[in-house]
């Protein structure tokens, strides 16, 4: 029998992310679940601009905003084209007015979104710490 791992089939994120993320998040899988799928990556892309504000990073838009995480250290440079990608369609369900987000597309928005937040703010950072705490070997 086949067990999903990865993402979890719930995508909830961990209790430890701050309230100001998670409550986008949540909305945007609230939208998700309604099949208000534009609305899903609108709240997308307000997550990740609650990511970066939580994480201290002080530029003026998302773009400059997911730019400046990589630059940080907060994701890993290969993240940047996913923070990217999120973003256009953040603002593409936001300006364009014929574009019709699917429910495949949606579920990616989440999904992806959800691996960027996990990512920067619980794996990255007890990655750290554990790598910390052992002792180097000869």
């Amino acid at each position: 029998m086949l067990e999903r791992l990865y993402p979890p089939e719930d995508l909830k994120l961990h209790t430890s992310i701050p309230p100001e993320v998670s409550r986008c998040f949540h909305e945007a899988r609230t939208c998700f679940r309604a099949g208000a799928f534009a609305a899903c990556a609108l709240m997308c892309r307000k997550t990740l601009e609650a990511l970066y504000k939580v994480l201290g990073v002080k530029a003026k838009d998302l773009y400059g905003g997911v730019a400046e995480l990589k630059d940080k250290g907060f994701i890993e440079p290969g993240m940047l084209a996913w923070g990217d990608v999120l973003r256009k369609l953040g603002n593409t369900a936001a300006h364009d007015i014929t574009l019709q987000i699917e429910h495949h597309q949606a579920e990616s928005i989440l999904e992806f979104t959800f691996g960027l937040v996990e990512y920067a703010l619980r794996y990255k950072p007890r990655f750290e710490k554990f790598a910390g705490e052992q002792a180097p070997s000869a």
